[in-house]
């Protein structure tokens, strides 16, 4: 359900909506199934949508969350490019804000667009668990300061995460979408 919510949001649905949707699903399963449509099965179905309907109200309520805005932002960006299109958007967009950071990347740039993608996705990937989160980010950064990565390299690369995601999405980018990989930027950082 949770993967059907931004595309019924889309779409206008909202969890106020779910009894309509109870009632004309029920009509059409009594005129669909007739006698047989008797009550122990009316009362099959009763708990079958109750079910459904609590859980995506849940999620419908949820979905515009700043979890999903990532999920979301970042699957747009992927339908739009490849892996490695987008790792090196990533790879020159850091360059074009901080040429002085080449010297720290010894690695060849098709190598290491796929390590910011991997670095993204995995961020992206963990979203919902945050012991995931906080397990990989410590990983993550541990890495990065063998690297010579310094605090204040952060801020640099947010900016250019947020300013490749932006390119990525094109029309579909929201002030919303911004915030929440901004959060969750901050959130990964703050651990690291």
């Amino acid at each position: 359900l949770e993967s059907l919510a931004p595309m019924h949001i889309d779409r206008g649905v909202k969890a106020t909506d779910m009894p309509v949707m109870g009632k004309v699903l029920f009509s059409v399963l009594t005129k669909a199934l007739g006698s047989e449509f008797n009550e122990s099965v009316q009362e099959a179905w009763g708990w079958v949508w109750a079910w459904l309907t609590k859980s995506m109200t849940l999620t419908l309520e949820t979905a515009g969350g700043q979890n999903s805005l990532v999920l979301k932002s970042w699957d747009i960006c992927m339908d739009n490019y490849t892996e490695e299109d987008l790792g090196g958007m990533l790879f020159d967009t850091l360059f074009e804000l901080a040429p002085s950071l080449k010297s720290m990347f010894a690695r060849p740039r098709p190598v290491m667009a796929m390590k910011f993608v991997e670095m993204v996705s995995t961020l992206v990937s963990f979203v919902d668990d945050e012991s995931k989160m906080i397990e990989q980010i410590t990983w993550l950064g541990s890495r990065h300061v063998k690297y010579g990565a310094k605090p204040h390299h952060i801020p640099i690369m947010g900016q250019v995460l947020l300013t490749v995601l932006e390119q990525s999405c094109g029309d579909e980018w929201t002030d919303e979408m911004a915030e929440a990989w901004m959060d969750l930027w901050n959130a990964s950082c703050s651990r690291m």
